[in-house]
């Protein structure tokens, strides 16, 4: 794996890990496993780390 893609990878991995953040602070643990796929449903904090995430995946994949 090049030093690039690598950065490319822990990039997804954190804003994944903030979407997550997101989704359990406007749904509740309990709920954000479901709620995680329900975007029409998000506030715009979690839309936008949503969309970071999505983002983040795409430039991943791209380098792949």
């Amino acid at each position: 794996m090049t030093k690039e893609l690598e950065n490319l990878y822990y990039a997804q991995v954190a804003a994944d890990d903030a979407f997550q953040a997101a989704v359990v602070k406007q749904f509740g643990k309990k709920r954000a496993g479901d709620m995680r796929y329900q975007p029409k449903l998000f506030n715009s904090a979690t839309a936008q780390a949503c969309e970071a995430y999505h983002q983040a995946a795409t430039d991943y994949r791209r380098q792949l």
